[in-house]
């Protein structure tokens, strides 16, 4: 008997004893009725079998509709990756702003989950100056504004020395950071964003009126050093 004429339980059957989802995609690719048979398999296969190694991938590429199915076939929203990254956090580094809402919306996410960097999702988007993300996950209401990562610094200390002023402007309008917070080198903010040249970081943070203006960290330098030096 031809293989198309197996009936789906069977070609199912077959897939089961494949070794690899990578045997499984093969055999899947064969036409397009194995392909529609075994697609939901093969997901329900990376969930029960990988961890849910797949929706980390989707999350980090942006993929919304992988990561639909994904949570669809019941792939673990909270799995953590080697690193300690969640799929939020994978998609909230890239900049993947439908991905972080897709994720969000299941209200299974946690939110301020920690990577194994002591990184949050918030600390991820402000490092990189994703300020749609940013903004979607301040407006959940339950991120930790200043939490600290393994190296003492704040989200905003990481917008501040990366230059991303839309994103240090956005922390700073929600009121409840420390502007002074300091790092494991005793960096501020604004020691951050004055090392590195960033004038319109520099100049917001100034503006708060809040901020100690001459900081010593801890090789005894001050922004003002560090901005002419």
């Amino acid at each position: 008997m031809p293989l198309l004429d197996l009936v789906n339980e069977l070609l199912l059957s077959i897939s089961e004893n494949l070794e690899s989802e990578g045997d499984i995609n093969a055999f899947s690719q064969t036409n397009s009725r194995l392909h529609n048979v075994l697609n939901t398999y093969l997901y329900r296969h990376n969930v029960q079998r990988l961890e849910s190694s797949g929706l980390w991938w989707a999350a980090q590429q942006g993929q919304d509709a992988t990561t639909r199915i994904f949570l669809e076939v019941g792939a673990d929203v909270r799995a953590k990756g080697s690193d300690g990254r969640t799929p939020l956090s994978r998609a909230a580094g890239a900049g993947h702003d439908a991905v972080v809402k897709r994720l969000l919306d299941t209200g299974k996410v946690d939110v301020d989950s920690k990577d194994s960097d002591g990184r949050t999702p918030l600390s991820r988007a402000a490092g990189a100056g994703h300020d749609a993300v940013v903004k979607r996950l301040l407006d959940t209401g339950k991120v930790d504004v200043d939490s600290k990562d393994s190296d003492g610094r704040t989200p905003l200390s990481r917008a501040a020395g990366a230059g991303h002023d839309a994103v240090v402007r956005q922390l700073l309008d929600t009121g409840k950071v420390d502007v002074d917070s300091k790092d494991s080198d005793n960096w501020t903010p604004l020691s951050e964003a004055a090392r590195y040249g960033h004038d319109a970081v520099v100049k917001r943070l100034l503006d708060t009126g809040k901020v100690d203006v001459e900081p010593k960290d801890s090789y005894g330098g001050t922004p003002l050093s560090w901005a002419v030096g």
